[in-house]
């Protein structure tokens, strides 16, 4: 069974009075230091962390070092794992935010999963991000004879699902050769069915949103990539 760790950064400056902090970029104090090497001591005592991910904030990265020296894995920082955007609230005070609009704060505090800040985020992008971040790995083969089929079952094996991207028609496409390598060799580790994001069934236009029409896009990845996560074979 696996176990996660839920981790919270050590001390830093700016806890009084309370505010907004987010994605403010703060080092941790050298209490928040000390209390990193102790955590970090507390897990290697317990646990045996196959791997350490962190928000890429600075008070995040400094703690998952401190894990990482301590148990002997390296710590990685992900994009997705950054705190929630407060957008026009960022590094506002209660204070400050309960005058301004009392409504919003009332929201965040009694029904949060129901507030999205003003130009920032909702608790379900966060969920939405941080759920799809551990997982996802790119890889952008540099040939396709000879192909590095070897690295790609190594990320299947890893995250159990594949997304192939191909400008190229579904049916006139090297991601289809991809696809029946990886269910030959690899069938095994898939927990999902195998989802290909390709050029739509039409001759490539001159006009340019017509070609972005046809091409795949970042919304149709995301899409595939939901997708894949959610289903199971």
């Amino acid at each position: 069974m696996t176990v996660i760790l839920l981790v919270r950064h050590g001390h830093v400056e700016g806890i009084k009075p309370e505010r907004f902090r987010g994605r403010a970029d703060l080092a941790l104090t050298e209490t928040g230091e000390k209390q990193a090497e102790l955590l970090a001591l507390r897990i290697a005592s317990q646990w045996a962390p196959s791997s350490i991910h962190t928000s890429p904030l600075r008070r995040c990265v400094a703690t998952g070092a401190a894990i990482a020296g301590a148990c002997g894995v390296p710590s990685e920082p992900l994009g997705g794992l950054i705190d929630l955007d407060y957008g026009a609230w960022q590094s506002r005070t209660y204070e400050d935010a309960r005058a301004s609009d009392p409504g919003l704060f009332e929201a965040w505090l009694t029904t949060p999963q129901l507030v999205r800040f003003p130009n920032g985020e909702s608790l379900q992008d966060v969920a939405t991000r941080t759920a799809m971040s551990p997982r996802i790995e790119v890889l952008d083969p540099r040939t396709v004879a000879p192909l590095d089929l070897e690295t790609i079952l190594k990320s299947v094996a890893k995250t159990g699902r594949l997304v192939l991207v191909d400008q190229a028609p579904r049916h006139a496409t090297v991601g289809g050769i991809i696809a029946g390598d990886v269910a030959e060799h690899g069938f095994s580790s898939l927990k999902a069915p195998i989802v290909q994001v390709n050029a739509r069934d039409a001759t490539v236009p001159y006009s340019e949103p017509l070609e972005a029409y046809v091409i795949p896009d970042e919304e149709r990845i995301i899409a595939a990539v939901r997708k894949v996560l959610q289903e199971r074979r």
